[in-house]
């Protein structure tokens, strides 16, 4: 894994709280960030909005590794995770619009990323 996420009392399972992550704060925070998303807006606006979220996103990992409540492994770095988070962002705006584009590049950034890293593949 390029980061991990580590267990806060009570709760002791790395397994549960990565799980807590995927597949409750994530796809809560993406329905949250499309629901209040500016699609008639101007391009600015538009612009403005992402960027919030990148800032908040990028805060809430600063302060997570700061408080040793995430770890990063096999060279990633935050500088990584800015970069995934401006990808993220508009992979789930492209997503909503067309699909099929969205997993053909993020199949691309996927393979890429473990590439640069040498992710293992077991």
């Amino acid at each position: 894994m390029l980061w991990t996420y580590e267990p806060v009392w009570p709760v002791s399972s790395q397994l549960f709280t990565n799980s807590m992550y995927s597949f409750l704060f994530l796809p809560a925070m993406t329905l949250l960030y499309l629901s209040r998303f500016p699609f008639e807006k101007t391009f600015r606006a538009k612009g403005i909005y992402m960027a919030k979220w990148f800032v908040i996103f990028t805060a809430g990992e600063w302060i997570y590794l700061r408080t040793d409540h995430m770890t990063h492994d096999l060279g990633w770095t935050l500088a990584w995770s800015m970069l995934f988070y401006v990808m993220m962002f508009g992979m789930i705006l492209l997503h909503h619009k067309k699909p099929l584009w969205a997993y053909l590049i993020s199949a691309g950034f996927i393979a890429f990323l473990m590439l640069v890293f040498q992710v293992p593949i077991r």
